[in-house]
């Protein structure tokens, strides 16, 4: 097995990208998701953090917004949004079946799925002792 190098671990990554349909806008529509950067992925981690800690209900929504906005991109990659208030305010006003399919998609390519399973786990044997 070869050893990676430094150069290696900087050099550009290719991203995962998939095409997720969108028939609400066209028949042949689809946007593309893509997987996180680790930085992508810590934006969410904090906001996901302040929930959990101070019970920060008004951030439920803000989380799905921000995994949709830190996804879809374009052919390249290239984020179509920024995890912004002004952005993730334009997102809101996508359908909600829309917007399900584009989390969907996001948090099964970047492994929230499970994280999100397993905390439900971790709580629901908490209450139960």
């Amino acid at each position: 097995m070869r050893k990676l190098t430094r150069a290696d671990l900087i050099a550009p990554w290719q991203f995962k990208i998939e095409s997720v349909p969108v028939p609400e806008i066209a028949e042949d529509a689809a946007v593309n998701v893509k997987q996180f950067s680790a930085a992508d992925r810590g934006k969410l981690e904090v906001l996901g953090t302040r929930y959990r800690e101070k019970k920060a209900f008004e951030d439920v929504p803000k989380v799905r917004l921000m995994t949709c906005a830190l996804s879809m991109c374009d052919d390249d990659g290239n984020c179509l949004f920024q995890p912004t208030e002004s952005d993730m305010a334009e997102i809101a006003k996508m359908p909600a079946a829309v917007l399900d399919r584009i989390f969907d998609a996001a948090a099964k390519l970047n492994g929230l799925e499970k994280k999100n399973n397993e905390e439900q786990e971790k709580n629901s044997e908490s209450a139960q002792s």
